[in-house]
């Protein structure tokens, strides 16, 4: 029993540790269109892209509800 502990403790140290190298991967800003929202709701959107895709999709995924937008409605093209 008490071997079983320390595994499931060993586990879980080891995905806090994975998560934490994973979180701290910079990754590029991304260009966001806001024309039409709420002044709040829209410097929101920039900060959460200027900290990378996979925060800007975290924040529309859970206010998708509240303020009616989605990842690809914002996200701007970019154009050769």
């Amino acid at each position: 029993m008490r071997l079983h502990r320390i595994h499931y403790a060993a586990c879980i140290t080891l995905a806090i540790a994975v998560n934490a190298a994973h979180a701290q991967e910079a990754e590029p800003p991304v260009a966001v269109k806001t024309e039409g929202m709420a002044l709040h709701v829209a410097a929101k959107v920039k900060a959460k892209a200027a900290q990378g895709i996979t925060a800007l999709r975290r924040y529309v995924h859970i206010t998708r509800g509240m303020h009616q937008i989605d990842l690809r409605s914002i996200v701007r093209e970019e154009k050769d």
